[in-house]
Order: structure tokens, then C-alpha cells, then sequence
């Protein structure tokens, strides 16, 4: 997803490490004549450009939301040339910057222009590891929706032997198989965080299977995934039958959310 540096630290924190992330109070737009990167670089500036407050969003589907109503910055007084992005803001000026969508066809930004965006034109879009549930709570977090509560420390780590997809299917079950609660992460940085202590499941009192993916969620059974992503062992998959020891060092369970 295209979020920003600061976002995408901010959302890690406020899921997985019981920090939270106040719902920022509005939102603004801005045009970008080169990529914004992860730090707002390249924003148009000088004339009569100002950022514009954000549109309404439809309800997140898919991980994935549009804006219904149009947006129209004004009639531009000088050239600042060409837009290949739009970006987002927690404030009208200076402020955080959150995130940033691909303008196409890019738009040129000349004497007398006055860019439209209208309903339907602009949609943001959560991919990586975040379940179907995280990413719409992340979207109508950021975006003006409901707020997503933290789930403080209860934050439990699942196992699958095959893929999850983004619902959280195919977990393990039966022969004294538990969830166990990680409440512990690293400081995010690049957008992944990893396990700062290690992760030590029951031992199995039967075969489990080959263990391929781990699941992140906000209770020790049943309750909502928040990440699914692979397993990433030695051995892969990672055999867990009768008896095993079956343990994560410090850092084995890292999760990305780009």
C-alpha cells in the first residue's frame, strides 16, 4: 500500500504494540508533481495552490475504498507542473503526511487549471499482510469511518498449514493446539516489526501437519485476524508431529504490512 513512513509506524503500533493512534480529526489533499515517497516530497507549490479537504469515502470493500463526492482544487494562478500523485494530510498545511495514490493520466498543472477529481476517480487500497478486517479498520480509521480501538495485549499468534487468505481459514486444530498471546513487538521500521520474545506453542499431542503461514489475532480463539502472512522457518514447511518442541526464537515471526 502506498502509506506513509509515519503511517504505517503508527498503524503497527496502534495494532500490535498497544500504542495507540488517534483518528486523525480531518483530512486534506494534496497535488504532487513527482513521487511523494513515503515523506510527502514534491508537492506543488507557489500561486494560488492549497491543499482541499478530503471527499467522503464509500465503506471499505475488498481492501479497497473510492470517494463519492467530487473533488475540485481551485484555478491555478501559475504553472507547477505536471501531477502524478495526490496525496493525504492530517492538516491543511505542514502537518503528518499519511498517504499517497497514483494520479492517471497524470494532469498538467498550468495557468487557469482547476483539477477535478471526481466520484469514483480515486481509490486507496490496503495490500500486504493485513486481513480483510484490518485493512477496512485501518481505512475507516484513517479516513473518516469508525474508529478502530486497539487491541492493547491481546494480540495472539495462530499457525496454518496452508494459506490463510485474508479471513484467516485453515487454521490448526485439535492435539492441544492453542493460539499463544505475543503481546511483545519490535519497534516497526520499513514497515515490519518482528517478535521480541520468542513464541512457544503447546507441544502437540498429535500431528499438527506441515506448517506453512501464521496468523495475528485480537483474541486467544475465535475473535478477529488481523495479519496472515507466511511462515518464514527453517525448515519450510515446518514439520510439527507428536512431541515436537514447537518454538519461535526472538525475531523468527516477522510481519510486513507494505
Amino acid at each position: 500500500m502506498s502509506a506513509s513512513d509515519y503511517l504505517i509506524e503508527a498503524l503497527i503500533n496502534h495494532t500490535l504494540r498497544n500504542d495507540p493512534f488517534a483518528q486523525p480529526s480531518a483530512v486534506w489533499l494534496s497535488l504532487h508533481v513527482g513521487d511523494p515517497g513515503g515523506d510527502g516530497d514534491n508537492e506543488a507549490s507557489g500561486g494560488s495552490y492549497a491543499r482541499v479537504a478530503a471527499p467522503t469515502w464509500s465503506s471499505p470493500d475488498s481492501r479497497a475504498m473510492q470517494n463519492t463526492s467530487t473533488v475540485e482544487f481551485g484555478t491555478q494562478s501559475s504553472a507547477l507542473g505536471t501531477v502524478t500523485h495526490v496525496g493525504f494530510w492530517d492538516a491543511e498545511t505542514g502537518g503528518n503526511f499519511l498517504w499517497s495514490v497514483m494520479v492517471q493520466p497524470n494532469i498538467t498543472l498550468g495557468v487557469g487549471s482547476a483539477p477535478t477529481f471526481e466520484a469514483g476517480q480515486i481509490t486507496i487500497s490496503v495490500v500486504g499482510s493485513a486481513s480483510l478486517y484490518l485493512a477496512h479498520a485501518w481505512l475507516n480509521h484513517v479516513f473518516g469511518g469508525a474508529a478502530f480501538t486497539s487491541p492493547g495485549t491481546d494480540i495472539y499468534v495462530g499457525l496454518h498449514t496452508f494459506p490463510p487468505g485474508l479471513t484467516g481459514t485453515g487454521e490448526v486444530s485439535g492435539n492441544d493446539y492453542a493460539r499463544v498471546q505475543e503481546d511483545d513487538w519490535d519497534a516497526p521500521s520499513g514497515g515490519d516489526t518482528a517478535n521480541a520474545s520468542a513464541i512457544e506453542f503447546p507441544t502437540p499431542a498429535g500431528n499438527w501437519g506441515n506448517l506453512s503461514y501464521f496468523s495475528v489475532w485480537d483474541s486467544s480463539a475465535s475473535g478477529n485476524v488481523l495479519i496472515v502472512q507466511v511462515l518464514d522457518s527453517d525448515p519450510y514447511p515446518y514439520p510439527a508431529e507428536l512431541g515436537d518442541d514447537i518454538a519461535f526464537s526472538v525475531g523468527a515471526i516477522t510481519v510486513s504490512v507494505k
